[in-house]
């Protein structure tokens, strides 16, 4: 039984280092694409219509993530806001999704909760996620969260194109 199982593991070790020894030469001849490894998304345009443009990201496209297909939607008016009695309702730290305020989070009237949206002028490739609702007067601008008040008001009023994902 012992010299059964020693001849085993000899068999077992050597499978591993001619499978080791294989992966190490396709490596070195580069058989292997590894250039995606820690690269930012790529978006590229894949549609282009009258005053509509389509993105996606790069790596949808070679099968390496989720789709997510943005549109452009034009330009909105976009303002910020904090977590500020004054600027939201008695739970200020609560969103309308019922998730606590983060980095990433936006207000919106007309687009539904959960909806990733894109400011390319302003964040480049960042999504955000439409977590929360806004004053019932507001309905034809997006509100992003800030971590305070200054970066808010500094932030004021910019109207710019929204690419809203679908």
């Amino acid at each position: 039984m012992l010299q059964f199982l020693s001849s085993a593991l000899i068999v077992l070790v050597s499978i591993v280092f001619s499978f080791s020894f294989e992966v190490q030469s396709q490596l070195k001849s580069n058989k292997f694409n590894l250039d995606f490894v820690n690269q930012k998304p790529e978006i590229v345009s894949i549609k282009r219509e009258e005053n509509k443009e389509i993105f996606i990201d790069k790596d949808v496209i070679l099968g390496r993530a989720s789709p997510l297909v943005f549109k452009n939607i034009g330009k909105v008016k976009v303002t910020a806001y904090s977590s500020t009695k004054d600027q939201t309702d008695d739970t200020p730290f609560i969103m309308a999704s019922g998730k606590y305020v983060y980095v990433g989070a936006i207000a919106s009237n007309f687009l539904p909760l959960g909806t990733k949206v894109k400011f390319p002028e302003l964040f480049g490739d960042k999504v955000f996620v439409v977590e929360d609702r806004m004053n019932k007067r507001f309905n034809d601008r997006i509100d992003i969260w800030m971590p305070s008040k200054t970066e808010a008001r500094n932030f004021g009023l910019k109207k710019v194109e929204v690419l809203v994902a679908y």
